[in-house]
């Protein structure tokens, strides 16, 4: 049995299976297609195509080994001989589907791996280009033939197969080249990551009232009345989100056009070939948005992670730690719960500087906060204040419980031996002052308390270093 897991580029399988694959899915859709043709016209939506150039771009071994092609144009040329097309117009047909996916296929091997993965700017532009040329090579050949078998004028055919070919690409080729590279089954990777409460589900429940409203009034004109929501639904939800409903939605119309939901004449080709453009094009629409935004959020998501963390060390920096504990302190004060400051001071760290120089330095300072953080938990936050002096916050904790967790801190450095350039092998150790934030003292700012702590670790330090020290209130 042929695994489907085909978006998987980790899964290494051999290619007869991936040729199999194709042959199957070519020979599925194209019965699809020949089945949905009606007196006159050429299928709805011809997806066998689409799938192959998706199935080859997420694949593209499949797609360098001939075989693959000869494989694929015997099915697509034996499936329309034997649901009663001509010899002639059955291979052609062939010719003609297997010479757009080539082009589609020989134009995004040529692009950058993140252009053909919608994650540039100008990903869409380059996803119009690369499938209109596509189709307009496919209609070289789709075009005349679909003169001689349907009779009408052949720019009229041409203008059919090419916009039949391009709505197909625009619409099916997105979903493969941002498809999560896992098993095709995983549908949870196509849903929005956040949690469907019912103001993150507005921006859908729109998208389906509008598509109601749009079936009730009919006509062309409410081929655009979903735009403002997928607009909306594009910000909300992401790419892969967007893509896949691109896709739904926009069978949906075309399916409407061909039942003759709209009102117009289904007798009028250049009405269906109109409105299956504009539906095509209409899904740039939302697609746009949705790369545009997600590359807007990636680099706020970049700015931030500069702004917010140390770049030596990846612990948060002194702004984000004062930003972050002050909310901290906040929530657990309306919680209830207690807090506990631990001030972190690497001991003799400027010898370390000295005698191995500044880059050895920077080592010792990122084993440290591997170390630590591997003791800590999720909800604890660490930052680096400067230099060597570092910042734990541990919310819902204890002051003995946090004691131990400084100490444990201070066993798990001194257990570690850093490696330095030169093959030098040195151990460090810190001193740690701690502070409590409890009841009486809730109200104080997180300045103060970090005061407290600091005036811990310095009786730390005076106490022999490599030791732990709490902080006792001369009020109490």
């Amino acid at each position: 049995m042929v695994s489907l897991s085909f978006l998987s580029s980790s899964t290494k399988r051999p290619l007869w299976q991936g040729q199999l694959l194709v042959v199957l899915c070519v020979v599925g859709f194209s019965l699809l297609g020949i089945g949905t043709r009606t007196s006159g016209y050429l299928a709805p939506f011809w997806g066998a195509n689409a799938v192959m150039l998706g199935l080859l771009l997420r694949n593209p071994s499949w797609g360098r080994d001939w075989r693959t092609w000869a494989y694929a144009y015997a099915a697509y040329a034996l499936t329309d001989w034997l649901t009663g097309t001509a010899p002639f117009g059955a291979f052609g047909m062939a010719a003609a589907n297997e010479l757009g996916v080539a082009v589609g296929w020989w134009l995004f091997m040529r692009k950058p791996r993140r252009v053909r993965e919608l994650q540039q700017s100008h990903s869409v532009l380059e996803l119009l280009q690369a499938c209109l040329v596509a189709a307009l090579a496919s209609a070289m050949v789709g075009g005349p033939l679909s003169w001689k078998l349907f009779a009408i004028p052949w720019w009229q055919a041409y203008a059919m197969w090419a916009v039949s070919e391009f709505a197909a690409f625009i619409l099916t080729v997105p979903v493969f080249l941002v498809a999560a590279r896992t098993k095709v089954w995983s549908w949870r990777r196509w849903w929005p990551d956040k949690p469907m409460d019912w103001h993150y589900a507005l921006p859908l429940v729109t998208l389906i009232a509008s598509e109601v409203v749009a079936l009730a009034m009919k006509g062309p004109g409410t081929l655009g009345f979903s735009v403002p929501a997928m607009i909306w639904y594009a910000m909300a939800y992401g790419v892969r989100p967007t893509v896949l409903l691109n896709l739904v939605l926009s069978l949906w119309k075309m399916l409407s056009i061909s039942i003759g939901s709209f009102t117009f004449s289904l007798a009028d080709i250049n009405d269906v070939t109109s409105l299956r453009l504009g539906v095509a094009l209409l899904s740039l629409a939302p697609l746009t948005v949705a790369c545009t935004y997600a590359l807007r959020q990636q680099s706020l998501g970049q700015l931030r992670q500069l702004v917010d963390y140390d770049a030596l060390t990846g612990a948060l920096s002194r702004r984000a730690l004062l930003e972050r504990g002050g909310k901290l302190l906040q929530r657990m004060r309306g919680e209830g719960q207690p807090m506990v400051l631990l001030m972190i001071d690497l001991d003799y760290f400027k010898q370390v500087n000295d005698l191995y120089g500044h880059a050895n330095g920077d080592k010792v300072l990122q084993a440290f906060v591997r170390s630590t953080q591997a003791v800590l938990r999720p909800e604890d936050v660490l930052g680096r204040m400067g230099g060597e002096e570092f910042v734990v916050i541990l919310p819902r904790t204890a002051l003995a419980q946090a004691q131990r967790v400084a100490q444990h801190i201070g066993d798990q450095l001194r257990q570690l031996e850093i490696v330095l350039e030169g093959n030098n092998v040195i151990g460090v150790t810190c001193s740690i002052g701690v502070a409590a934030i409890t009841q009486w003292d809730a109200d104080n700012p997180l300045e103060l308390h970090l005061s407290f702590a600091d005036h811990a670790l310095y009786q730390a330090k005076a106490a022999g270093r490599d030791c732990v020290r709490v902080y006792q209130d001369p009020g109490r």
